[in-house]
């Protein structure tokens, strides 16, 4: 019974080390890329103990096909680059172990890269457990739905900002404009009075006929009555 009990208790407190020791590391479930350019792989992770100099990052690739794992990139206080095989010059670092960061870059994708690509974190002697992180990269000819969404938005963006500096430009030579005008009429206002009275528009040439007609009207009804009365008094007379 005894011999039970204990075997029960280390067992128990294997888990929890176990547990507390595990780097915990965090890749997305899918990356799609387009062919011929690069691709950065994120990885990130999490660890119980502080990051020591003999943290070391370890990424593995498994083609769509299956087959035996390839080591695509190594990391223990620098950077490893492969000298040979299919990412030979073409995996490079791209994140900060100290601040938990395990990403890698891809250059010059092709389609050959399709496949399942896993992070490896360890941080001994403490965070030696742990699960790998997978990802599946997605190399593709064309951009996706997302990414056209996101080309579009730019796009649209830039149209508007150009839009909005146009409108602006315009409204501030207007002002300019207006305020000229306002200033060389409140210098010279005899000239615009000049220029008015000399060249009167259409319609108001068109007022002042009717305005001289029934003055050139009562000046004969005037004289008419003067000789009427004239008459008439020489009459009575």
């Amino acid at each position: 019974m005894f011999g039970i009990r204990l075997k029960l208790c280390t067992f128990l407190c294997g888990i929890a080390v176990s547990g507390v020791g595990a780097v915990e590391v965090y890749t997305p479930e899918e990356l799609h890329a387009v062919n011929g350019s690069d691709a950065r792989l994120k990885c990130t992770f999490t660890s119980s103990a502080a990051i020591g100099v003999q943290a070391s990052v370890s990424w593995n690739f498994r083609p769509l096909s299956g087959g035996i794992e390839e080591s695509v990139f190594y990391y223990q206080e620098q950077p490893y680059i492969p000298t040979s095989g299919k990412f030979k010059g073409r995996a490079v670092w791209s994140g900060d172990i100290r601040r938990g960061d395990a990403s890698i870059t891809l250059r010059d994708l092709k389609f050959s890269d399709n496949g399942t690509y896993s992070c490896h974190v360890k941080n001994p002697p403490e965070d030696v457990h742990g699960q790998a992180g997978e990802m599946q990269l997605r190399v593709v000819t064309t951009v996706t739905h997302s990414e056209m969404k996101i080309l579009l938005a730019a796009i649209g963006g830039a149209i508007a900002l150009a839009i909005v500096l146009i409108v602006t430009v315009a409204s501030i030579r207007a002002c300019r404009q207006h305020r000229r005008q306002r200033t060389e009429l409140e210098k010279n206002p005899q000239c615009y009075l000049h220029e008015e009275t000399e060249d009167p528009s259409p319609e108001h040439r068109h007022e002042q006929k009717p305005q001289e007609e029934v003055q050139e009207l009562k000046s004969l009804v005037e004289e008419t009555c003067e000789e009427k009365v004239q008459v008439h008094v020489k009459s009575d007379s």
